[in-house]
């Protein structure tokens, strides 16, 4: 009886120092750096905004646009006052913002809708969403810049119908571009808008 209760007595000694030991190596062998030099097995890395979304930073900011919108059968011809308000967002993988047009006489139904852009590396692809005030959306993509100008092609729900859409952006400098909005109506492509945006300044009156 003594020597099986000695026997115990030892092999309990034995699991109490070899657990931390084992406990050790485990941990050493957790964190121990890869073969091929690329850091601790388990270390997570996070996920980092693809590259072209650089092409954009040129839209980051506030902008002051005037323009005029052509008479259509969306309306009648008036001139138009807008901010945009563009801001490189949630770590860099989004470009979310604002497009407002200012109140006036000539414009009583100001125009205002919300956007996000990104890219998506395995498309190689831009993507924009837009949500506007008269509830409509649209989705259009692009393949990035070409030259001086960025071209986006897709549709948008109008008055409940899907239309086709395009918005082309011509690239003046670094603080001015041209941006041109338009919609297949009736059957043909039609210039819904055309404004100057200038970066900095105070934004349209509201």
């Amino acid at each position: 009886m003594r020597k099986a209760l000695t026997k115990l007595t030892v092999v309990a000694l034995a699991i109490c120092v070899a657990s931390p030991l084992l406990a050790q190596a485990e941990k050493k062998k957790l964190t121990a750096p890869k073969k091929d030099g690329a850091g601790p097995a388990m270390a997570a890395q996070a996920p980092k905004p693809d590259a072209e979304m650089s092409q954009l930073k040129l839209f980051v900011g506030t902008w002051s646009c005037k323009g005029m919108s052509p008479a259509t059968s969306l309306g009648p011809e008036h001139p138009t006052q807008a901010t945009v308000k563009a801001t490189l967002d949630y770590g860099g993988f989004w470009i979310t913002g604002r497009y407002e047009e200012a109140k006036t006489g000539e414009n009583p139904m100001p125009y205002k809708f919300m956007f996000v852009w990104g890219h998506d590396a395995k498309d190689k692809k831009f993507y924009q969403w837009s949500f506007d005030v008269m509830g409509g959306n649209g989705r259009e993509e692009s393949s990035g810049w070409d030259g001086d100008k960025l071209v986006f092609n897709g549709s948008m729900m109008v008055m409940g119908k899907p239309t086709n859409a395009r918005d082309t952006f011509t690239k003046k400098s670094d603080t001015e571009l041209v941006h041109m909005g338009e919609m297949e109506l009736d059957g043909k492509w039609t210039k819904v808008d055309e404004e100057t945006c200038t970066k900095g300044g105070g934004g349209a009156k509201k």
